[in-house]
């Protein structure tokens, strides 16, 4: 079950054959019904050593005649779940063998979105996207959404991290069309408490006001949000300017969202006010989804 590359539009699901990758396809059609843009479920495989067996095999699979024919079984019954539960979607699945990094990275090429489980199968099968999912969201450039459990899109608010960066401007973009597509409402987070001190050399801690901070913390997120509330004025939008740690105060509040959003990077290491690293920490440790999103040619 193998087809060409497109270079239209699409939305692209990595799979591998664990509940996560199977929740991922199931997000994965939703979102490409309501963006009217076809489905692509890639499997990508690769087997590295000869005494590759069947004792590595899944329950179930032991008495097929190859991996590939397991593998293209799955993902067969992977896209029928998705035509059953989306008729009038446009969805095929691709057996890849390949390093998995290398067939999701050129996958991606062109896609919408890229949405990927975040835990796959034991790295003893060979099948190994969960352990490489930090990896390809590092190696894409499209908005790449990570799960590790099944989600409803429709229940919670959309969470977003704003630290005035071009990242955290495209951040707050995807999470707009987001909410706008599941009528959510948004929840744009801006913390202070991470900026480098040390970089202002001789400026002291004590030399800088909470209050005027906090409400230099509003005025950016406000100055942000407000080209999108103009031109999305329905969407109901909550402003939470904070003194907490980035990632604690996204997780915090997006404990129940339908999804997180945060830029791949903040405004560096001089003037970091949310992100960076902690795309890494939300991804690692949301228990819901998280759409990592790059700037524009970033």
């Amino acid at each position: 079950m193998t087809a060409d590359l497109e270079p239209d539009a699409r939305v692209v699901a990595g799979v591998d054959g664990s509940p996560s990758a199977a929740a991922a396809a199931e997000w994965a059609a939703t979102e490409a019904r309501l963006r009217n843009l076809p489905l692509r479920l890639v499997w990508a495989h690769e087997v590295t050593a000869p005494g590759y067996g069947v004792g590595a095999l899944p329950e179930g699979a032991v008495e097929q005649d190859s991996v590939r024919e397991w593998v293209e079984q799955s993902l067969a019954e992977l896209v029928r779940q998705c035509r059953a539960a989306h008729p009038e979607l446009d969805v095929h699945g691709d057996f890849v063998p390949g390093d998995p990094l290398d067939v999701l990275v050129e996958h991606s090429k062109g896609a919408d979105l890229l949405v990927l489980g975040a835990a796959g199968r034991s790295a003893a099968t060979g099948i190994r996207l969960g352990s490489i999912a930090s990896s390809v969201v590092r190696g894409v450039a499209c908005p790449v959404v990570v799960l590790r459990a099944p989600a409803d899109p429709e229940q919670g608010p959309v969470v977003v991290g704003v630290d005035g960066s071009e990242t955290s401007a495209a951040a707050l973009d995807f999470a707009f069309d987001f909410a706008a597509r599941h009528h959510r409402r948004i929840v744009a987070v801006h913390t202070w408490s991470d900026l480098p001190l040390d970089a202002f050399g001789p400026v002291r801690a004590w030399d800088f006001d909470p209050k005027i901070m906090h409400q230099e913390g509003q005025e950016l997120l406000a100055q942000w949000l407000l080209p999108l509330r103009r031109e999305r004025p329905d969407i109901p939008v909550e402003e939470v300017v904070t003194t907490e740690k980035p990632a604690d105060a996204l997780l915090e509040r997006g404990k129940d969202a339908a999804l997180i959003v945060v830029g791949s990077h903040g405004r560096g290491a001089f003037r970091r006010l949310l992100l960076g690293s902690v795309s890494h920490a939300v991804v690692h440790y949301a228990h819901g989804p998280v759409a990592v999103v790059r700037a524009p040619k970033s």
